[in-house]
């Protein structure tokens, strides 16, 4: 059953990852026409760490036994959540019309940060909970969300 949701996880997680790259080489194939945004740049590099450390975390679950459906889809709403943020942050849909990633950036950036704050709680509930780690280690998380 590990195999499967590792899987799984390992699955949307990579999409996210393509999505960020994809979308970021489209943007450097066409570096004339685009006014790079340097807050934009790094929260596009901080999700993609995001995913590749969620990644490996998942490994950490290794040692589970019983896995059941309210928990797999638990540990599955957070790497959704960062693939909406990659497709959100860098959308592919609408290249030609975008140009200043500044102003892309400022148009999708409030829902952009409900959708990973949604994640940063759910991140701070998984630590708590089922990683049992003490609710004042997740004290940095919270600055997330303010």
């Amino acid at each position: 059953m590990l195999i499967q949701n590792i899987l799984l996880v390992s699955i949307i997680l990579g999409l996210g990852i393509a999505q960020i790259l994809s979308a970021f080489t489209d943007l450097f194939c066409n570096y004339k026409k685009v006014e790079f945004y340097w807050p934009h740049t790094l929260w596009i590099i901080f999700i993609l760490f995001l995913q590749i450390q969620d990644w490996f975390i998942l490994y950490q679950l290794g040692s589970w036994k019983v896995w059941i459906l309210p928990i797999v889809i638990f540990i599955l709403a957070y790497p959704v959540i960062l693939f909406m943020c990659s497709k959100m942050l860098l959308s592919t849909n609408n290249l030609e019309e975008r140009g200043d990633m500044k102003l892309f950036y400022l148009d999708q950036f409030p829902i952009t940060f409900i959708i990973l704050s949604t994640g940063t709680i759910l991140s701070i509930t998984f630590d708590v909970l089922l990683s049992k780690r003490s609710f004042y280690e997740q004290s940095v998380l919270f600055l997330f969300c303010l």
